[in-house]
């Protein structure tokens, strides 16, 4: 790591060091040394029709298109996001290069390091990360896990009006310990998908907001103050337009190491890297509770539907 960032940033518990400031509004942070992570950009524009050479690890395609590759190669490791970026990655991913196409601006580069780029390193690192938004309550984090369009961040949302303060979201990092569970980060926003404004306005909390380079609806809540929090629960949002009354449902061992195991945030193909993302899916379940949670959907929200999920007992 030699070249001078311009800006240094702290990440769900990695230093990172980047020559494009992150769009993600985390703050910049002081220290000397090298961090953990250095992402670097090449001014040269790639061109994605030469295919990937090496393993296939991770994979992701909607509507019969491919949205990501991760491959393993001799020298480390390439997390393609197709038609925007290369992301070649060293053995020891600790250093990273972004290769951009021509359609994808550097700005729009930042929203994948703070995110997919993030969350790679720590499944290469070892580490279980989920699918998930998390939230800080007095008696540990709450978390919301589950695939694109669910409601996690929304559920998030909802609880860091009632009083509750955001950990992260989208990405949620785990580490799991002989006899607990805590998360990791200090995320500043919620990303709301498009035409969320009216859900927005619904939570009634006056939170900043911002739209994001990728079209999105930013808002900013209270942030947790603790850079790792003891997970309490796990919730997986089962949206219902046609309930009056949240239903939590607490899930066995066996379901729930399986549901996680399929929503972590990188999507895995490769067979040794899946058995192991469910051993530690496994580890969780021993120790944290995971429930079902069918809840009544808006906008508008009925009251007390946060209410009901932040006064969930402690699972242990």
């Amino acid at each position: 790591m030699s070249r001078m960032p311009r800006q240094r940033v702290r990440v769900l518990g990695l230093t990172i060091d980047v020559e494009e400031p992150l769009e993600l509004r985390v703050p910049s942070i002081d220290g000397d040394g090298d961090g953990d992570v250095e992402v670097r950009y090449s001014t040269d524009a790639i061109d994605q029709r030469a295919a990937l050479v090496g393993a296939v690890l991770g994979h992701l395609a909607a509507d019969r298109q491919g949205l990501y590759t991760l491959v393993r190669c001799d020298d480390g490791w390439v997390l393609r996001v197709h038609g925007l970026c290369d992301f070649e990655i060293d053995a020891r991913t600790v250093s990273v290069l972004c290769r951009p196409t021509t359609q994808c601006r550097p700005d729009l580069a930042s929203v994948l390091v703070g995110g997919l780029l993030v969350a790679t390193i720590l499944m290469l690192r070892g580490g279980f990360v989920l699918h998930g938004s998390a939230v800080d309550t007095p008696a540990g984090a709450i978390a919301f896990v589950g695939p694109t369009g669910t409601g996690k961040s929304t559920l998030a949302a909802l609880c860091c009006a009632s009083g509750a303060r955001l950990i992260a979201d989208d990405v949620l990092s785990t580490k799991i310990d002989a006899t607990s569970v805590t998360v990791h980060g200090r995320s500043p926003e919620i990303r709301l998908r498009a035409g969320a404004l009216s859900i927005a306005d619904d939570m009634n909390a006056g939170f900043p907001r911002r739209t994001t380079v990728d079209g999105r609806l930013a808002i900013e809540p209270t942030s947790s103050s603790r850079e790792a929090t003891r997970l309490r629960a796990i919730l997986l949002p089962r949206p219902n337009r046609e309930l009056s009354t949240p239903r939590l449902v607490r899930l066995s061992v066996t379901r729930a190491a399986f549901e996680l195991a399929r929503n972590t945030r990188v999507a895995v193909v490769e067979p040794q890297l899946l058995s192991q993302q469910f051993d530690q899916a496994v580890r969780l379940v021993s120790l944290v509770g995971v429930y079902e949670a069918h809840v009544p959907w808006g906008p508008p929200f009925l009251p007390g539907i946060a209410e009901a999920l932040l006064s969930l007992g402690d699972p242990a």
